[in-house]
């Protein structure tokens, strides 16, 4: 079994990060830390996203989250734009200006950072300012061979909609189990997901035909591949066997 020494979380943008951080991340730190693995959490820094960060190394437990193109680009357009460039206060839910129109803009105007974005985060090392506008990703090239040569260094790939509350108990037994650990009942309460629900991204994504879906899946290729390649991530039904 291989050895790790540290546990990392590389959180990327509304793919369910707060949730997994909360009930995964928090309560695991404390633990591991008795058998001498570190985890690279700061409170300081509950929800921020530090991308393939430069301590990352062979012996570092990696894992992440994805969510299907489609809901993830609806939901970063919604972040961005309808909660006013990410600010944590909301503007008039359902505001006629955001919709899936000028979703479609958004994404056309910053073809250059916001496509193929799930990918980019495993291959940035830190960006100056804001995730969306910057320029390291703005210049970020991604390719299929390129992405899924780093995602041999992920250590547990999870997709977002998986993370059932049973499901997440799971995970963080495995992690424990991955990581030589003798397992230990979650003590704090499972905080639900609905906390970090956004209406605007439901309502516009009930608004988008099946052919904008595979519009919004063709400018996400390589997103769309990883997403689809079932045998990068954690198979939940062996634990039903």
């Amino acid at each position: 079994m291989k050895t790790f020494d540290s546990l990392y979380f590389l959180h990327i943008p509304k793919t369910a990060g707060r949730y997994f951080t909360h009930n995964v991340v928090v309560p695991l730190a404390p633990i591991i830390k008795e058998y001498g693995i570190h985890s690279h959490y700061n409170r300081d820094t509950y929800v921020a996203h530090q991308f393939w960060a430069d301590f990352i190394n062979e012996n570092t437990y990696v894992a992440s989250l994805l969510r299907d193109p489609v809901e993830h680009m609806v939901s970063l357009y919604s972040h961005f734009s309808v909660l006013n460039d990410g600010a944590q206060h909301r503007i008039p839910i359902g505001a006629e200006e955001y919709n899936k129109d000028a979703m479609f803009e958004w994404m056309s105007r910053n073809n250059d950072t916001v496509k193929n974005i799930q990918s980019k985060n495993f291959l940035i090392k830190s960006v100056d300012g804001g995730f969306i506008y910057s320029p390291e990703t703005r210049d970020c090239i991604v390719t299929k061979d390129i992405i899924f040569d780093r995602l041999k260094n992920v250590s547990l790939l999870i997709k977002s909609e998986d993370l059932t509350l049973k499901n997440t108990k799971n995970v963080y037994n495995k992690i424990l189990t991955d990581l030589n650990i003798p397992l230990t009942p979650i003590t704090q309460k499972i905080q639900s997901r609905a906390n970090s629900w956004n209406p605007d991204s439901t309502r516009i994504y009930a608004s988008l035909t099946d052919k904008e879906k595979e519009k919004i899946l063709e400018f996400n290729s390589i997103d769309a591949e990883v997403y689809n390649t079932s045998s990068l991530f954690y198979d939940f039904s062996e634990e039903a066997k």
